[in-house]
């Protein structure tokens, strides 16, 4: 029975550490472009887009594959985002798309 309780609770920890690291991908080692600021959603359901808001007041839309698991954990909270800058046509307005891989909370 002991044993039992021992590998539920590890496999619990194991479960909440993945989730803990499941955006990040190690960030300290990831030496691409990365952006700063607070999170937060933009627009009306259905249709919001996360944003980031820079310390500079400028607004990045956000896209990528693990959006939704950032925006259940940190809309509100400051966050350094890892990706790349997405080439916008000339002439189009609005704010720079910034492709998320990689996250941390600050």
């Amino acid at each position: 029975m002991k044993k039992l309780h021992f590998l539920t609770t590890a496999v619990i920890l194991l479960c909440f550490a993945s989730f803990q690291l499941a955006g990040s991908g190690s960030p300290e080692k990831y030496t691409g472009e990365f952006i700063e600021g607070v999170l937060s959603l933009t627009g009306n359901e259905p249709h919001t887009e996360m944003i980031l808001r820079t310390s500079d007041r400028i607004v990045y839309k956000l896209k990528g594959q693990n959006i939704t698991e950032l925006k259940k954990e940190g809309l509100g909270k400051k966050v350094r985002l890892y990706g790349e800058t997405q080439q916008t046509s000339e002439g189009t307005f609005g704010p720079q798309v910034f492709i998320v891989t990689h996250w941390q909370f600050l």
